[in-house]
């Protein structure tokens, strides 16, 4: 009997001491795995280096670019009156606004700019000027750039000479400026969805994450805010009204690119973040948020190599003209998408490497 005790408590004291030395284990182990299978299935996944496109060719110029390592730090803006626009004859502007049936809402849209593009501290500063436009300002010379192929090819050339885009920023006519935020689920995939009928601009085209124009709250509130980069209230406005998530339900802003977009006339801002949240949780969010009427379907995609190929493919052939293709597009893509989809893909693997 007694030795039947004695072999108990001891059975009992191991046990309770494997146990004790799993649970302190376990953390570390479970980490260990999460990366060993993200490493595993890295063959799987899509390599940016192997998305190799000139851009400038898409009128897409790159005025500043960071990276999670190297972040953008602060931003500096002040606001002025709009210049005098060299791009076209203001003739052909106000002949496009008066085509336009709606005024649409206050916008803001860049007019000067300074960034090194070295390895400084000052590359992590992005100084702006900003000057007030409106909706129609911005449809006018998007529409007109759309229409104008001899336009669109001047401004090409143009932004290809020295100092040449720094000369287009400060002849700007009025536009907008705008941001794109990717969003990634907590299962590692990207948000897509398609734009409404209802919408100003690229009805029924599909886009990448949310996307929002710069309004004057955004501008006072990057003035408010020092503790954090001012471009980030603007990012957080567009994912609350256009995805419905709060700053808690994701991480860090990722600000990756600025640039100026010839072939749409605008500014474009191109930003991504990780949710804690499911696909289905941040369904529910868009289900509820003010700005659900601006799409009308969704869909996730993974970074799985074949699926961001055929992605790839499907954006190139969304740029070439319906008559060419020799079969329908399953989706057609607002213009610009091919480099939001490369930012995504540059960023990613820093931020799972980040989670993980």
């Amino acid at each position: 009997m007694g030795n039947t005790i004695a072999w108990s408590l001891v059975g009992f004291v191991f046990g309770a001491t494997a146990a004790t030395a799993i649970a302190i284990a376990a953390p570390h182990l479970l980490r260990s795995m999460r990366k060993s299978l993200w490493r595993s299935s890295a063959s799987s996944r899509f390599d940016p280096v192997l998305f190799r496109l000139d851009f400038t060719s898409l009128g897409q110029f790159q005025l500043g670019s960071w990276s999670i390592n190297h972040p953008l730090q602060s931003f500096e803006l002040k606001i002025a009156d709009p210049p005098v626009q060299t791009w076209c004859d203001e003739r052909l502007l106000e002949a496009k606004r008066l085509e336009i049936d709606r005024e649409g809402g206050p916008a803001w849209f860049l007019t000067d700019y300074e960034v090194d593009d070295n390895e400084s501290p000052q590359s992590q500063m992005f100084r702006a000027t900003f000057s007030p436009s409106t909706f129609r300002d911005f449809q006018a010379i998007s529409h007109l750039l759309r229409e104008d192929h001899d336009l669109a090819s001047e401004l090409l050339a143009r932004a290809s000479e020295q100092n040449g885009l720094k000369s287009l920023v400060r002849g700007s006519p009025k536009t907008a400026f705008g941001v794109q935020v990717n969003v990634v689920s907590g299962q590692e995939t990207f948000l897509a969805f398609r734009r409404s009928m209802t919408v100003g601009e690229h009805q029924g085209l599909w886009m990448l994450g949310c996307g929002e124009t710069m309004s004057e709250s955004d501008l006072w509130d990057s003035t408010q805010r020092s503790d954090q980069s001012s471009f980030t209230p603007f990012c957080q406005r567009a994912l609350r009204e256009e995805v419905g998530l709060e700053p808690s339900d994701y991480g860090e802003i990722h600000i990756s690119w600025l640039g100026l977009n010839l072939l749409q006339g605008s500014n474009l801002l191109v930003a991504h973040v990780e949710s804690i949240l499911s696909e289905s949780q941040i369904e529910m969010r868009i289900s509820q948020c003010p700005g659900t009427h601006e799409m009308t379907e969704l869909d996730w995609y993974s970074f799985r190599n074949g699926q961001i190929k055929d992605l790839i493919q499907e954006m190139k052939l969304s740029d070439v003209a319906s008559k060419i293709r020799t079969k329908p597009l399953p989706r057609h893509w607002v213009p610009g998408q091919l480099l939001v989809l490369q930012e995504l893909l540059r960023v990613h693997p820093a931020l799972m490497a980040d989670r993980n």
